[in-house]
């Protein structure tokens, strides 16, 4: 988990009346439309989610932060997936379907596989996405779904929101419903940046007493790919990065350092339940803290981590053999 960067090629901005911004501008819209029929409350004049452990709103402002996530995610990563999909694969699931863009883009690009989401805070319908996909709201403890239906599982982003303690059983859960030799995709990121000054030290107390409350534990995140290994997965890697937080490295420093922003901004309700400091404050002591990471040439750690079900126990067992 070192401080690395991928080498990428000149960020290109999508054209405005491009497939992918119109396939974006489609999810936006039918998620915004959807949110009404949720069940939210209100925070600092901004629909938030009554699932406690969910800090963040559930608006059009916040669809616009994930969908522009996404697209970085998809820059960064070279795509919308990381592991080697087989192109005839029959059904895929994602965890926190959030609003809709990752999986609508699969089912494009996959038109022939089934794509399922689940997500217990659900923003969207099914009549909001392609014929070939289904959402529902449900628990990750406890997937609706049958022993080995999966060739593909695709978690960006979700134990960030879920107690430590639940991550075993979830991934338990992920196993028992992937197909022998189907692949399980995780993306998590490390909440606590480094190389850091004065202003994160202010805030980091504040920060960390939040992540308590919700029993959020780094080590937890950081030892993914040893969870999956204790399941018996095979072939798992685990290929953490970091991304820089600031203009210091150029486009994606300063297009992170933006998402970081939007982020701390949408938690504000929450944060400032901790804080002596009212949202004009507290908006400016972010902008001084980013001002701060890019001095600093602070950067954020991800977790990019894959496994695939064994076919049997004898594919367990030369594994293990490997990694003797």
């Amino acid at each position: 988990m070192g401080h690395r960067y991928t080498k990428l090629q000149r960020f290109r901005r999508l054209r405005s009346k491009s497939k992918d911004s119109l396939q974006v501008k489609q999810v936006e819209e039918a998620a915004a439309d959807s949110i009404n029929h949720a069940n939210f409350s209100w925070l600092h004049g901004r629909k938030v989610s009554d699932e406690k452990n969910y800090v963040l709103p559930k608006d059009g402002v916040e669809f616009d932060r994930l969908t522009n996530l996404h697209l970085l995610w998809k820059y960064v990563l070279r795509g919308n997936h990381q592991a080697p999909l087989n192109p005839n694969m029959k059904n895929c699931l994602e965890i926190c379907v959030g609003n809709g863009v990752w999986i609508k883009e699969m089912a494009s690009q996959f038109p022939d596989c089934h794509f399922e989401g689940i997500d217990p805070d659900l923003s969207i319908s099914s009549e909001d996405l392609p014929s070939n996909c289904t959402v529902t709201k449900g628990d990750y403890t406890a997937l609706p779904y049958p022993n080995d239906h999966f060739d593909y599982i695709h978690c960006r982003l979700c134990f960030t929101w879920l107690p430590s303690n639940k991550i075993g059983p979830i991934l338990d859960e992920f196993k028992r419903v992937t197909k022998p030799e189907g692949w399980i995709e995780i993306l998590e990121l490390d909440l606590y940046p480094r190389n850091t000054g004065s202003y994160y030290d202010n805030w980091k107390g504040t920060w960390k007493l939040l992540n308590d409350s919700k029993l959020y534990d780094v080590k937890a995140i950081r030892s993914l790919g040893e969870s999956l290994r204790t399941r018996n997965l095979v072939d798992v890697t685990d290929n953490s990065f970091s991304m820089p937080i600031g203009n210091y490295c150029g486009t994606i420093g300063k297009l992170w350092a933006d998402h970081l922003q939007a982020t701390f901004q949408s938690a504000s309700g929450a944060v400032l339940e901790h804080m002596t400091m009212n949202l004009e404050d507290f908006n400016k002591f972010i902008e001084n803290m980013l001002d701060e990471f890019n001095e600093k040439q602070s950067f954020s750690n991800v977790h990019m981590v894959l496994g695939k079900k064994p076919k049997n126990e004898k594919q367990v067992e030369t594994n293990q053999e490997k990694l003797r």
